[in-house]
Order: structure tokens, then sequence, then C-alpha cells
């Protein structure tokens, strides 16, 4: 989204001398006889919440037994290697692999967080989760379920009626028709 609103919108002022493959962007424009301005696009999306999930894990805090987290380690990161290399020593791994591939870790900790750790967990994860694998989950005493925090999030999935221009590219008025045909069921997640 963020490319397409900088490079493609009906909003851009190109340079009318470059080639379509250039692009040159000399600013954006509100209609189409004003002058351009010196504007910066932007997108910014963010993930719903459902309401008491969260809150659900915060007031059972001291009925929490064991903590549970899943990370995708990057090679790149050397956080990441020194973390893994040295999970791998513990496992009695004396010279860990060379990693060229993202790795999935799932480890679990039985204790209780004080109110201020807590916090700090589920802080980390609103911030920091990347991906679906990146997770933080809560056994409660006497319950055999995990609460994750991924659980707190609105998602659904159904299918859309689309065109396709080609592989890649969805037709954009095909996409509009077939979210405002399932707009209710779309809004319903987010209740």
């Amino acid at each position: 989204m963020k490319t397409f609103l900088a490079k493609w919108t009906s909003y851009v002022v190109t340079n009318e001398d470059d080639n379509e493959a250039d692009h040159s962007i000399i600013g954006y424009r509100t209609g189409e006889n004003t002058e351009p301005l010196d504007l910066n696009p932007m997108f910014k999306s963010f993930q719903k919440k459902k309401p008491g999930k969260i809150d659900f894990i915060i007031n059972n805090r001291e009925n929490i037994r064991t903590i549970y987290r899943k990370n995708l380690l990057s090679p790149q990161s050397q956080t990441d290697m020194t973390f893994l290399n040295r999970m791998l020593v513990k496992l009695g791994v004396q010279t860990p692999p060379q990693l060229n591939h993202e790795v999935k870790v799932k480890y679990e900790f039985s204790i209780t967080p004080e109110e201020a750790e807590l916090n700090s967990i589920i802080a980390e994860w609103e911030n920091n989760h990347d991906t679906k694998w990146d997770n933080a989950g809560f056994k409660l005493k006497g319950d055999d379920e995990i609460y994750w925090l991924s659980h707190s999030l609105a998602k659904q999935t159904i299918e859309l009626d689309i065109t396709r221009e080609n592989k890649e590219i969805v037709n954009a008025q095909s996409l509009l028709n077939a979210v405002i045909t399932n707009r209710q069921t779309l809004l319903q997640e987010l209740g």
C-alpha cells in the first residue's frame, strides 16, 4: 500500500520527460490542475484487538503457572544467534551449526510473573510481533488451555469473489465490490 500510494495514485506528479520505467516523482497534488506539493505519502495500519482477551490474562496474573514463548530467530540478528547458540550448547550441541535461514524456537518457563513483568511481556509482544510465529502464551493453575496473546487479535478468513488482472494484481474495483458485499461479515469480527 505504501508503495502504491507513493508511486502510482492519481495524486503523484512525475517528471513528464522521464520514461515510465524511471518514474521520477516531483511531488503530489490534490487535483489535476493544482501545483505539486512537497509531501510524503502515508499509509498506516494496525491490528485490531478483541476486547477482553488480554484483560483476562492480566486479571488472572496470580494464577499463571507457565509462560510460553515462540520466536522466529533470524541468522542476521547477532542477538538471536547468541541466544540460539547458548540454547544449543545447553542441549548438548557443542558446535552449533552455521545457520542461513530463520529458525522457529518454542520454550516455556514455570513462573508466575509479577504485575510489572507481565505488563512488560505484553508490551514487548504488542510492539514487536512481526510474524504469526512470534507469540507469548500463558497457562493458568487448574486450566489446560494456553492463552496466547495472538488470540487477542481480530482475525477472520473469508473468501472474496475477485477478478485478477494477472497472477499478481487484483482488479481494484472487484476488490472494492467484494469488500462492500462482505462488509458486515468483516466488521463483525471487530465488534
